[in-house]
């Protein structure tokens, strides 16, 4: 017979380590903005970080916490609106030598990084708060290929596959070639859309098998192989 699960509560006297923090509520929101964020970007699948606020960090004394549901709406506008993107979280209360304690419970996180604010982008008077497709920008950006293609973005670009169909995983013979025009239609961090022009089909192709090169005039080129 399996033992039954961890209550989040059991570790309020271990000590800290990678997926446990306690402060007290004194500590203040940044300290609490910077732990959820770290804790975010760190915790592994199958677990679950825990930020206790109202407990003494070095030696589990608790203190308690004045105004619990105060904290709570603070902990909930910090992970929902000052981290981004936003960090899914659970709250917990519960009280411990009659003072209120509160846990702040952080699962993996499929959108990682975060960061403990919002990425802005300049568009000309204004800057401009990054919504999703704008940070997924922001990443794409980072390699060189990504780069290229959102700059190219809606334009033409010629194509070359070698070893391979585009759009199609399976490897074939490394002579295999062919080549086409293609419409860059969207880009992410993983994969284009190409769409043929002379047929209008649509084509997702992974970014790690996309290689910048030049044609003879000094053309952009796309080249494609096998992923290795």
């Amino acid at each position: 017979m399996s033992p039954p699960p961890q209550s989040i509560w059991d570790r309020i006297s271990h000590p800290e380590d990678g997926l446990l923090e306690r402060k007290p509520e004194g500590a203040g929101e940044k300290d609490f903005k910077q732990t959820v964020v770290a804790f975010a970007n760190s915790v592994p699948e199958g677990s679950e970080a825990v930020l206790f606020i109202g407990v003494e960090n070095k030696t589990g004394k608790i203190l308690g916490c004045t105004g619990i549901e105060s904290l709570q709406k603070t902990i909930t506008s910090i992970c929902n609106n000052e981290c981004y993107p936003p960090v899914l979280h659970r709250l917990e209360a519960r009280k411990f030598e009659g003072k209120d304690v509160l846990a702040v419970i952080v699962p993996p996180s499929t959108q990682k990084p975060h960061f403990s604010g919002h990425a802005f982008r300049r568009i000309g008077s204004q800057n401009q708060k990054a919504d999703e497709a704008l940070y997924s920008e922001f990443i794409t950006s980072r390699t060189a290929v990504g780069a290229v293609l959102l700059q190219r973005r809606g334009g033409a670009v010629q194509v070359k596959t070698q070893g391979k169909r585009l759009g199609d995983p399976a490897p074939l013979p490394p002579t295999y070639s062919e080549g086409a025009r293609y419409l860059i239609t969207a880009c992410n961090p993983h994969t284009v859309t190409l769409q043929k022009l002379s047929s209008q089909q649509n084509y997702v192709e992974q970014l790690e098998n996309i290689s910048i090169s030049y044609d003879t005039n000094g053309q952009l080129l796309l080249l494609v192989r096998p992923a290795r």
